[in-house]
């Protein structure tokens, strides 16, 4: 099956201290289509910051900062 969209996103979230994600915000986005009659690229940092939020991390001392990239392929 050929990919007709694709790309990585990259954001960056403070892990607060009970583990769960706070202040996420989108650094760099590199969406677009790969192939014929690619569809837009609308929604896809909603998307991943509205993931983030649901992630949890280990209890931790502290508070500190995450940097992730999210690459993906859709057919």
């Amino acid at each position: 099956m050929e990919r007709i969209f694709g790309g990585s996103i990259a954001a960056k979230a403070t892990i607060i201290m009970d583990g769960k994600v706070s202040d996420a915000t989108i650094t760099a986005a590199n969406v677009g289509g790969i192939g014929r009659s690619p569809p837009e690229p609308y929604g896809y940092d909603e998307a991943v910051l509205a993931a983030m939020k649901t992630w949890q991390y280990p209890r931790q001392p502290h508070a500190c900062i995450a940097e992730v990239t999210l690459r993906f392929d859709f057919v």
